[in-house]
């Protein structure tokens, strides 16, 4: 018998040390593929230990995944080394405390990213006009700003909390693609670098409506390629000969009006969105619907921007993306459970009168040029890809639209 408990000892032991080489192995292998480089053997350790942890919490979700207990799959990426303190800290970037009359009527309790107390710059003009729908739309059940060239590829923000320049480059990118004919991806270093004076801290975090208030001042913003992404604060070099694109304005979308919300998807473009990105979900998302009980209606920390009609959202964090970097908040009808849905876009009446679970801040972009370029669909044409100019009377003020809005 003594010697059949040796034999285990022994085999216990044997297999105690090929798991943790497993685990080394894989934790190399994860170093290797995204670069990791740690100051000490002591954080080398610790970072392991928090991959180890991270990636038995994603293992655990996911069983739920199969069962069918949740709508959305999570999956390792490259912050899985992190504590998600640390990813909240570093990547959401959006600044509610920047500007409190971006709040609108929502109370402006700072979070993740507040740390912008400027609220007296150049940015503080005053809450803008409300957006105003075309009249005589048809709209279509489905739109993707994708598809028509109106999108540029997900970027990275690295270790920066600029998500909310991306937000904006995003959504003016759209617009100027819509009147030029030609998607040129704009700089958000150049955001990032000049934009304080409008109440913006840079990789500390920012408001996207102070850097389109920004641009339209400065009378433009520069290109990527002339002015590319640093992740860092750095002095500003704008080149106004290197200008890619300008705005004049924007407007507000009626708090909690998910309709309007839709009617802009459709007719204006891809917008700029702040959500709240603090939970603990957000940052191993990779595919599905996403929904949590938890998120916040009004504490928004992150800038993303939207630009499809089913709420299809793009997330330069890194840890938000799917299917070639994008999040998926809602989807098409067969992703529709007991969970999740869109109001007003079932077949099913009782589903139709169900509020929007998750709140979001939303901002359309801004107008190009000196003339608004924007479009309506007359109901002889219902796909959106048949797009007539407005009439006078269908034009709005301004164009830069935000709303705070539920969605399932």
């Amino acid at each position: 018998m003594k010697g059949v408990a040796v034999l285990l000892c022994l085999v216990a032991g044997a297999c105690a040390v090929s798991l943790l080489d497993l685990v080394r192995e894989e934790w190399n292998a994860f170093k290797m593929e995204h670069s990791k480089q740690y100051d000490s053997e002591v954080e080398d350790k610790f970072r392991m230990k928090i991959y180890v942890e991270n990636k038995h919490r994603i293992a655990k979700h996911n069983q739920r995944f199969e069962q069918r207990l949740v709508s959305y799959k999570l999956k390792p990426n490259k912050y899985a080394d992190m504590l998600h303190h640390e990813f909240v800290h570093t990547m959401n970037g959006f600044n509610k405390t920047a500007n409190a009359d971006v709040c609108n009527d929502i109370p402006c309790g700072g979070r993740h990213g507040g740390r912008n107390k400027n609220v007296h710059g150049k940015g503080h003009e005053g809450r803008a006009a409300t957006f105003i729908a075309p009249a005589h739309v048809s709209y279509p059940d489905h739109v993707d700003w994708r598809k028509k060239g109106a999108v540029t590829d997900v970027k990275d923000q690295g270790k920066c909390g600029s998500c909310w320049a991306f937000s904006t480059t995003g959504a003016l990118e759209g617009q100027h693609f819509r009147k030029t004919g030609y998607l040129v991806s704009l700089s958000e270093q150049n955001l990032i670098d000049c934009s304080a004076a409008y109440g913006n801290n840079g990789c500390n975090g920012g408001l996207m409506d102070n850097a389109f208030k920004y641009i339209k001042d400065n009378g433009g913003i520069d290109t990527e390629k002339s002015y590319p992404y640093e992740a860092v604060d750095d002095k500003c070099r704008y080149n106004p000969k290197e200008s890619g694109a300008d705005d004049v304005g924007f407007v507000d979308i009626p708090q909690g009006d998910e309709e309007k919300l839709m009617q802009a998807v459709a007719t204006v473009g891809p917008i700029s969105v702040a959500i709240d990105a603090s939970q603990e979900t957000f940052q191993f998302y990779s595919k599905g619907v996403y929904y949590d009980e938890n998120c916040s209606s009004t504490d928004l920390d992150h800038g993303v921007r939207i630009h499809n009609l089913f709420y299809m959202l793009q997330s330069d964090g890194g840890g938000l993306r799917h299917g070639g970097g994008r999040r998926r908040l809602l989807a098409g009808e067969e992703l529709v459970g007991p969970l999740v849905g869109r109001a007003r876009l079932h077949q099913d009446g009782a589903q139709q009168e169900q509020p929007l679970r998750h709140r979001v801040q939303r901002l359309l972009p801004p107008r190009v040029g000196s003339a608004l370029y924007h479009h309506c669909t007359p109901r002889t044409q219902s796909p959106i890809s048949k797009l007539a100019p407005c009439s006078p009377t269908d034009v709005i003020t301004e164009t830069c639209v935000q709303c705070n809005l539920r969605l399932i």
